[in-house]
């Protein structure tokens, strides 16, 4: 699914060589972009950060967060509310909410049915849980609640039904030292096995899905590889990226896709594949690490990167998002269209696509694109 971003001094940094077609500039945070509208709602001020959104239908989407925090739309995403939580400014402690634990992954099957995890529970010096596994039956209402032994931290969720899904975890490998694994269930979570991999490392922190694939970022014998799986993580293929460094992709569908790749604080270099991955060539797509991209067809696309300065304060610096940057393209990304809006625009966060026509980013504010 689609992976939240953390905002850093690198998303200052973008490719100067695009082609630029009618620069623009535009403060109205709904009314930027050819042929989409954008919807803007508030939710709970007290909410703790959002880490992960999911849409398993058009009106019915859950998001999860820190504090054991989960929201739900049922409206299509025109209002959040929030349904769990361990701790908010106007209410304080609830002890009886399903877990403390900061949550970084969603995914529903339907409406009704759902799983959700991320890190143990923490209750002191040296007293951390395990990894916290929630599920619901009954639209998030209410939540059982496991631990799954030896696991660190749960980093996304995939499930093909109720009962089958995989699991990207952080996995314990000594008191001190972990690694990512791909692990497998086939009895709703309740337990859960290692999938064995050809390669020799993971690097991807979330699994990219597209029609018919489950996709990573990986590494083999020193060399960043593409790990492609066909049947759902039962068998895995990986073939060459372009780079050592490259740290996110993007796929339209299984075929066609972006990889963006270089060092941190270094300009990042964006190729593009059109065979899924055998190949890739260098391409003016100002995609980087920290972009919010959404394309509803082969041909039309967008793009949304923060700019940011570095502010000295006297004594510690920060970055301060100055506005953004706005590329839309109708040709697959050969020619983009530029604009800038305003930092008050809060299109930082999350973000999930559940169609075409439809996108998501879930910061400050909950936004929705969609086809006018």
């Amino acid at each position: 699914m689609q992976n939240p971003y953390s905002l850093i001094l690198v998303a200052v940094i973008f490719i100067s060589s695009c082609h630029k077609e009618n620069l623009q500039s535009n403060t109205n945070c709904t009314d930027f972009l050819e042929n989409w509208d954008i919807q803007i709602s508030e939710y709970n001020p007290g909410i703790q950060k959002q880490n992960d959104i999911f849409f398993p239908s058009d009106q019915i989407g859950y998001s999860v967060g820190n504090a054991g925090s989960i929201m739900r739309t049922i409206n299509g995403g025109t209002s959040w509310e929030v349904i769990q939580h361990y701790y908010l400014p106007e209410e304080g402690i609830n002890k009886l909410a399903p877990t403390k634990a900061i949550l970084k992954s969603v995914y529903f099957i339907n409406d009704s049915i759902g799983f959700a995890g991320g890190q143990g529970e923490d209750y002191g010096i040296k007293s951390i849980t395990d990894a916290v596994l929630l599920s619901t039956t009954n639209k998030g209402i209410s939540w059982t609640k496991q631990y799954l032994a030896g696991i660190r931290e749960i980093n996304d969720l995939y499930f093909t039904d109720s009962k089958n899904g995989l699991g990207l975890f952080t996995v314990n490998t000594s008191q001190t030292t972990s690694q990512l694994q791909v692990q497998m269930t086939s009895n709703a979570g309740h337990t859960w096995q290692k999938v064995n991999l050809p390669i020799t490392k993971i690097k991807s922190r979330y699994f990219t899905i597209t029609d018919t694939k489950v996709i990573l970022i990986g590494e083999e014998a020193g060399q960043p590889v593409l790990l492609t799986s066909h049947d759902y993580g039962i068998s895995w293929d990986y073939m060459p990226l372009p780079e050592e460094n490259c740290n996110q992709i993007y796929f339209i569908n299984d075929e066609y896709g972006f990889a963006t790749c270089g060092l941190l604080f270094y300009p990042e270099r964006t190729y593009k594949t059109s065979d899924g991955g055998t190949s890739w060539h260098l391409t003016n797509t100002p995609y980087n690490s920290y972009s919010t991209i959404h394309f509803s067809s082969l041909l039309q696309g967008f793009i949304i990167n923060p700019k940011f300065e570095l502010i000295q304060n006297g004594i510690e610096p920060f970055e301060e998002i100055q506005y953004f940057d706005v590329y839309q393209t109708s040709d697959g990304g050969e020619n983009w269209r530029t604009s800038k809006i305003s930092s008050n625009c809060n299109f930082t966060g999350i973000n999930f696509a559940p169609s075409n026509n439809t996108f998501y980013t879930l910061g400050y504010t909950a936004n929705k694109f969609f086809i006018k």
